[in-house]
């Protein structure tokens, strides 16, 4: 982002780039989960390279809790820290999206991504 202001001291604001990131600071896994068992694998091993690469589904729930839509994204995973206690751990993360960005379609029984298609 670049600021600048003119000779009356009026500020105006030009985005020269987007680069998207999400922060995930409240994930509490269960020491069973696939997800928990992946990221205590990158943190413990501290990952680096193509070993913190994966790729990310971005979608959302309507109220009825159908598919509005789905993202698939290639991104970097970089965990934060770790804490917690016997029955779980906390796993803050941050993901960095970097391209590849494509439509698909999301089957929400079994989180399985397919090629999208409309309907």
């Amino acid at each position: 982002m670049e600021t600048k202001k003119n000779i009356l001291g009026e500020q105006s604001a030009k985005l020269k780039s987007y680069e998207p990131s999400s922060s995930i600071d409240t994930y509490y896994g269960d020491y069973d989960e696939a997800l928990t068992t992946a990221l205590l694998a990158k943190a413990n091993e501290r990952a680096t390279g193509d070993d913190v690469k994966t790729t990310v589904v971005d979608f959302l729930i309507n109220e009825e809790g159908k598919l509005e839509w789905a993202y698939q994204e290639d991104a970097v995973i970089a965990v934060k820290s770790l804490g917690g206690a016997n029955e779980g751990v906390n796993i803050p993360f941050d993901i960095h999206y970097t391209g590849n960005r494509k439509r698909v379609n999301l089957d929400l029984t079994t989180y399985a991504v397919s090629e999208y298609s409309a309907g």
